[in-house]
């Protein structure tokens, strides 16, 4: 496949922008009672090239996050309600409150159609349709996000994360049964303020300039944020610091890395992500993770498992199933996880995403040292990685 074009894109022609008017009335058809707004693109001259068209997508992918707004707002509530009735011999179901999100990034959307009907009338080839793969995503990205809080959001997220394989659910069933306590319990604990403090030494240590650490809000999962040069810890009582170590392995050695590297890359939208970046970005925080960290094949394992659960169960079923594994404070965070982005817990219905943990590492797993590297420079689809790692700078 010859992906050249990426870095030395030819010129698609536009029309003056007020000739394009039609663009929009195209796809504003039947849905005035939506009300969207009439984008006007402002363009230094008559064309807009394919380079243009990359900036501006891998911009957009920055900014069309998912995990702004799927952490519900109520967690810390909802959890005292649960473990309330659970020590009294009952089950209950979290109510999840959300951000409102189904008026989101219309701009955004409005971009991304105005650019699939422009390059309708281009001569199909590889750059078309590898932009035409990334505006697919990011539309999924947008009806994911508007979907959060309504029953819509596990159709939504098998859309863009796909559907568990039941193949792989009877494999790691097999491979975890009858195995107990999986994550440590005891040793060295940290405090909150302790556990910023050696982040900090941390980052120090690996020379990753001007980054902070903060703890996330409640309900919130430990995540790195590297716009803002940013890892937001989950927010808990005590750490134990073995764990601390295997977030940091992952969060830095791994995410941040990668974020670091792939601002180097003339490919806009290999630092922000092509298309399904998530299975290699995870993948490769888990390998540099996996070093110090034995139990690891068992925990993306049992995220599996707590997805093809969930997504047939409600959250306190889903919670006792995990608990032939996990505590009962890991238990209910895990189950939590797999449960984002649904109101009513009672139902079944899960957040996909927490699959791609074991699909990740599985890929990155069975690739050689060269090709390692190449995934810890740049963020992209694993169904392009043998097309794209002879770009990968």
């Amino acid at each position: 496949m010859q992906l050249s074009a990426l870095l030395y894109p030819a010129e698609v022609e536009v029309d003056s922008i007020w000739q394009q008017a039609n663009v929009f009335d195209d796809f504003r058809a039947g849905r005035a009672s939506r009300a969207r707004t009439l984008l006007i693109y402002t363009m230094s001259n008559s064309n807009e090239t394919l380079q243009d068209i990359s900036n501006k997508l891998s911009m957009q992918k920055s900014r069309i996050d998912y995990l702004l707004f799927i952490n519900p707002s109520n967690f810390a509530s909802e959890k005292r309600k649960f473990f309330k009735a659970f020590y009294e011999g009952q089950a209950y179901n979290p109510k999840y409150k959300y951000k409102k999100t189904h008026e989101l990034f219309r701009k955004e959307e409005n971009y991304l159609f105005f650019v699939k009907k422009l390059l309708a009338k281009s001569k199909n080839g590889t750059t078309i349709d590898l932009i035409h793969t990334e505006i697919k995503d990011q539309l999924l990205r947008i009806q994911l996000i508007r979907s959060i809080g309504t029953p819509k959001v596990t159709v939504t997220s098998r859309k863009l994360f796909g559907a568990v394989d039941s193949v792989v659910v009877k494999k790691i069933t097999a491979e975890i049964k009858g195995q107990q306590k999986l994550f440590p319990q005891d040793g060295e604990l940290f405090t909150q303020s302790e556990l910023l403090t050696y982040a900090r030494d941390f980052f120090a240590r690996h020379g990753f300039v001007g980054w902070r650490a903060d703890i996330n809000i409640p309900g919130g999962p430990s995540v790195c944020r590297s716009n803002d040069k940013l890892v937001l810890f989950q927010a808990k009582s005590s750490y134990n610091r073995h764990m601390v170590d295997i977030l940091l392995a992952h969060e830095i050695l791994g995410h941040a890395q990668q974020e670091e590297n792939a601002q180097q890359q003339s490919i806009p939208l290999f630092i922000s992500g092509f298309g399904l970046y998530e299975p290699l970005h995870e993948g490769f925080a888990l390998w540099q993770e996996s070093k110090i960290n034995p139990k690891l094949e068992t925990r993306i394992s049992l995220y599996y498992l707590a997805v093809y659960k969930a997504e047939r169960a409600s959250f306190y079923q889903t919670f006792c199933y995990l608990l032939q594994w996990l505590s009962l404070d890991d238990a209910y965070i895990l189950t939590s996880r797999v449960k984002r982005g649904l109101i009513d817990t009672g139902q079944p219905g899960t957040w996909y995403k927490d699959k791609l943990y074991y699909e990740g590492y599985e890929f990155i797993k069975k690739l050689n040292k060269t090709d390692k590297k190449i995934v810890a420079r740049a963020k992209f689809d694993t169904r392009y990685f043998n097309d794209f790692k002879q770009l990968v700078t």
